[in-house]
């Protein structure tokens, strides 16, 4: 997945800034650390939301709009 990324850098600049702000914008939104990552395919890819407690994930989930039990 790494390079994947990286290859993503290397060939459109100005995509990756695009997904850097974009990923800013989620870390800004939840409170924690979120890493996007492009894959080869145009158009798909990852979003990893990472918490550190069950209360931030409970507090990510009720962001997120997920029902807790």
């Amino acid at each position: 997945a790494r390079a994947d990324h990286e290859v993503t850098q290397a060939r459109h600049p100005d995509r990756s800034a695009h997904l850097a702000d974009i990923q800013q914008r989620f870390e800004d939104a939840v409170k924690t650390k979120v890493t996007i990552r492009e894959s080869r395919k145009r158009g798909s890819g990852r979003i990893t939301i990472e918490y550190y407690s069950l209360d931030e994930f409970d507090r990510i989930a009720r962001l997120l709009g997920v029902q807790l039990e």
